[in-house]
């Protein structure tokens, strides 16, 4: 009878043939072939060099090994999920190009620019000037999207793509905007930011204190999927390729998804829910619709710190801002988990809050005075103006004895319209912020917003009048001038 013991194959054997399997997953198909294999493929080594032999960074993944855990079943899994976002990333790229998960194709103006399965939206495309005079006229392009497959494609891409944006050292974002890849970017932004209009993930139309019926696991993955964008394309290092990606469709972010994301089909109700002033669980009763609302505002706030951010990155070249646009730079070792949901419940918190909101530059201020600037919009008919920018003092207020969740904080600065002192909290735990920005002898305007890695960002005003506001540290935007 022939025998049936496995033949004990060289474990660097296992190692090779494992290195060239396509995905994380066949090497867990093949460990599960004999006890030998199994041995030889439970070693760390093996998944981070699958990450760099696909071009891929493992700089951010050493670091965080270095300054985290440390035992042998920790670093496994940690770079088990380092080589199964990087790999599922490209796999779903690649996917979007090779099978096309979502369509973009012409369509006529007086055709139906709605619908369940497609989405419209307006595209122009700037055009050469000629001999020196304005550019002509560029004609409006109706295009159509496929939302069905676009919207499955990108709560995929959701899961993995923050983790590899936040893991960035040489190799990541340039991997992921490449431009075989720009009509998936491309894709990606605009689902992304038409699901800002969707009735799904928002407050029911005639009731500020219920949110849709959508799971939170719904509202978390979307939210995912605006703060991957952002970390796409705001930090300092990630490169000039946002010109071309966004070169076409830039006049649709600009000039209509501000203006949507506060007025296309939204309530009073639905305004007051999400940026109601102080918002708490007395306005939300329902915890599970207070956290809903947090990660709705989380989203929205995202989306517009990066649109202002590509705008002024636009204007560069030919405008000399008294501030541009900031070059964020990157934190210390990335110890919090990008790849796992936001939206866990009272007891979560997300990644870039942990710690003593350390990803936030909310972890440089004290008691000293530090300075900040930004700017804020405000909506006119027709029309979205950003005004001069803003410069103040921001430090915090001592706190209370024994300690609070919620960090008080102060300034005093000027604008356009003239001096005026800054005087909020931030909720530690949930990233909310709720402030009040007085103009000395005279009017005095609420701010509702949150902190992001990125800064501090929200609207200002009231539901028939205001706009957007946007702040970081100064030391961001190295050729400040400081006058006006």
């Amino acid at each position: 009878m022939p025998s049936t013991t496995a033949v004990p194959f060289p474990a660097e054997l296992f190692f090779e043939i494992a290195l060239h399997l396509p995905a994380i997953a066949d090497v867990f198909a093949l460990g599960l072939t004999n006890r030998f294999a199994n041995k030889a493929l439970s070693a760390p080594a093996l998944y981070k060099q699958r990450v760099l032999l696909r071009g891929w960074d493992t700089g951010a993944w050493d670091d965080e090994n270095q300054a985290a855990d440390t035992s042998f079943p920790a670093l496994l899994k940690r770079w088990m999920r380092a080589e199964h976002a990087c790999c599922r990333t490209e796999q779903l790229l690649d996917q979007a190009v090779v099978e096309g998960c979502f369509r973009i194709q012409s369509a006529s103006p007086d055709e139906d620019e709605g619908g369940d399965e497609a989405w419209s939206w307006r595209e122009w495309r700037s055009s050469t000037p000629n001999n020196g005079g304005p550019a002509p006229v560029a004609p409006v392009h109706h295009t159509r999207l496929d939302g069905a497959k676009s919207v499955a494609w990108v709560k995929r891409l959701s899961e993995v793509l923050p983790s590899v944006a936040m893991h960035h050292r040489l190799n990541n974002v340039p991997r992921v905007t490449d431009t075989r890849y720009h009509g998936a970017i491309k894709a990606f932004t605009l689902t992304t930011t038409q699901l800002c209009f969707s009735p799904e993930l928002a407050p029911r139309s005639g009731s500020p204190n219920s949110l849709s019926t959508s799971s939170s696991s719904e509202y978390d993955w979307y939210e995912r999927a605006c703060f991957g964008m952002a970390a796409l394309f705001m930090y300092d290092d990630a490169g000039p390729e946002f010109r071309t990606i966004f070169e076409g469709i830039w006049e649709h972010l600009r000039s209509s998804v501000l203006r949507a994301l506060y007025r296309s089909n939204a309530t009073e109700e639905q305004y007051s829910a999400i940026f109601i002033h102080n918002l708490s669980l007395r306005h939300l009763p329902q915890l599970d619709d207070f956290y809903k609302c947090i990660s709705r505002r989380f989203s929205i706030c995202l989306i517009v710190q990066l649109i202002m951010h590509l705008e002024l990155r636009f204007e560069e070249p030919k405008s000399r801002h008294i501030l541009q646009a900031p070059r964020i730079p990157r934190s210390g070792p990335v110890l919090r988990p990008y790849d796992e949901p936001f939206l866990l419940g009272p007891g979560s918190i997300r990644p870039w809050l942990q710690d003593d909101m350390a990803g936030t530059p909310f972890a440089g201020l004290s008691t000293s005075p530090r300075a900040w600037a930004g700017y804020y919009t405000t909506e006119i008919p027709q029309w979205i103006a950003r005004d001069m920018p803003m410069f103040f003092d921001l430090q915090t207020t001592p706190p209370e004895a024994g300690g609070s969740r919620y960090i008080s904080f102060q300034a005093a600065g000027e604008d356009a319209v003239g001096r005026f002192t800054l005087v909020g909290t931030c909720d530690s735990r949930t990233g909310l912020v709720s402030a009040q920005k007085m103009y000395q002898g005279m009017h005095t305007w609420e701010w509702d917003g949150v902190v992001t890695p990125f800064g501090m960002v929200g609207r200002w005003g009231t539901k028939s009048y205001g706009g957007w506001w946007w702040v970081w540290p100064r030391e961001w935007s190295p050729t400040t001038r400081t006058s006006h």
